[in-house]
């Protein structure tokens, strides 16, 4: 899946979600979770894969919830 590919469906993942009433707070604690398991055990298929497993694994709680607001967007949301 190219990143414009993975941009557009998440986009409409993040769509889908607002439309069901979930709050930025649990999209972004979903997101931190799905990373956690990913990172854990998933091996890294490229060095910029591994890189990004490294920084995942060195960044703390706030940092993380910082990653994955930029996550959303990508999707092209404003959140605020």
């Amino acid at each position: 899946m190219s990143l414009e590919e993975f941009k557009r469906t998440l986009a409409q993942k993040v769509q889908e979600a607002k439309s069901q009433g979930i709050p930025e707070s649990t999209m972004k604690a979903g997101i931190i979770h799905l990373a956690d398991v990913v990172m854990n055990f998933d091996k890294p298929a490229t060095q910029e894969e591994a890189l990004v497993q490294e920084l995942w694994n060195e960044a703390n709680a706030k940092e993380k919830e910082i990653l994955a607001g930029l996550v959303l967007r990508l999707a092209g949301e404003d959140f605020k």
